[in-house]
């Protein structure tokens, strides 16, 4: 289990890649006119003007322009950086802390943080992908996705799929840590990742998440998600597996039929500090006691004989992918859906439900289904109550 600077999962050494957001514009320039150098190496952003060829050139390596103003928020403060390097990314109080692969370590360091997920069966140490096709049901075949295959940069940016623009401002940049990777452990987000190509057999792949019981229902759509083992819990357990502190009020279920791509890896734990925050607001920070966001879950985790020591198991994988989009655009079968329902309110009924899996089977309510659906327009630009929590 992970303890705070040190860790029983073994250091990986990580690929050398970043997707940063390098902007060189006046303060407080809207992002009006973007150029943007995709390249295999990395993701640049600048404003006003192209990108100099030799960032990536120089290095020899394959690169697109494109025009893309969906990646800054309009009004945010931008940060003068200078050009010639892939490998920095904006520092600023008025952003989102940029998401960087590979991230920042901790600091202190923990071992094994941001390296691959490795599993223990018995005398074996799998691989995220040998793990999920040995273990994860549904599964025909999993393949690792390395630096410079297609699709790898599309795991952390997906960009080009419609409706995920929320997701790319709001999501994907606390993809490591509700305040950034540095700051950890304690702050939620994976600390661990790889990249991988899952095909779902025929019957389906099930991936399932809870969230709010937000209307319109596409709001419940969000980027992480964990297979059946992670949900066949109660309420407690699944957010123990999850690391949420939040009483949750509506379980979701998507069913994939096609090969899809996927960030995945282990969680880190999540700390009363962070449940006090603003960025989950579980705690009430003045008087030490559970929200009402928070419940009964929250309550569970300040009763540890340590509270918040919690943290989940090296066997549960955080499956980091716009479901619903990625459903929304499949066309081959029938059974791909992703589906929602309300969890009862009252907290007695609540506490007694002994697997949100066999709720999920449940399910009628689309929230995406292949031309059902229009994610076109995406989900709000800026809610806080959508803000989406691994």
């Amino acid at each position: 289990s992970i303890r705070p600077g040190g860790s029983s999962r073994a250091p990986v050494e990580k690929a050398d890649f970043t997707m940063a957001l390098a902007v060189t514009a006046s303060a407080f320039a809207p992002p009006q006119s973007l150029a943007c150098l995709l390249c295999m190496g990395g993701l640049i952003i600048w404003a006003g003007g192209a990108a100099p060829p030799e960032v990536c050139a120089s290095a020899g390596e394959s690169c697109e322009a494109m025009d893309d103003p969906s990646l800054l928020q309009s009004g945010h403060r931008a940060s003068t950086l200078a050009a010639g390097s892939a490998h920095n990314s904006i520092k600023s109080e008025d952003l989102l802390p940029p998401l960087t692969v590979p991230p920042a370590d901790p600091i202190p360091p923990v071992t094994g943080a941001y390296g691959q997920p490795r599993i223990g069966v018995k005398d074996e140490q799998l691989s995220a992908a040998e793990y999920i096709e040995k273990f994860v049901q549904n599964v025909e075949k999993v393949v690792e996705v390395k630096l410079n295959d297609p699709g790898y940069a599309f795991a952390f940016n997906p960009k080009k799929l419609p409706g995920t623009e929320y997701y790319i401002n709001s999501s994907y940049p606390t993809l490591f840590g509700d305040e950034g990777s540095v700051k950890q452990p304690g702050y939620g987000g994976i600390q661990t990742y790889t990249v991988v190509n899952i095909t779902p057999s025929a019957q389906g792949l099930d991936v399932f998440r809870v969230s709010g019981d937000y209307h319109p229902l596409q709001y419940r759509c969000g980027i992480w998600w964990g297979f059946t083992s992670s949900y066949t819990s109660s309420i407690v357990d699944a957010a123990t597996n999850v690391q949420i502190c939040e009483v949750p009020k509506a379980v979701n279920r998507c069913t994939l039929t096609e090969t899809f791509t996927a960030i995945v890896g282990q969680g880190w734990p999540l700390y009363e500090d962070d449940a006090k925050s603003n960025n989950r607001g579980c705690v009430d920070p003045v008087t030490g006691t559970p929200t009402t966001k928070g419940g009964f879950v929250t309550e569970f985790y300040l009763n540890r004989s340590k509270p918040f020591d919690n943290p989940p198991k090296d066997d549960v994988l955080q499956v980091v992918f716009p479901a619903c989009q990625v459903v929304d655009n499949m066309k081959s079968s029938e059974l791909a859906s992703c589906v929602t329902i309300d969890l009862p309110t009252d907290v007695a009924t609540l506490k007694e439900i002994p697997d949100l899996v066999s709720v999920a089977a449940n399910a009628t309510d689309p929230i995406a289904k292949p031309g059902g659906l229009d994610f076109e327009n995406g989900l709000p630009p800026s809610l806080e109550s959508l803000r989406d929590h691994r």
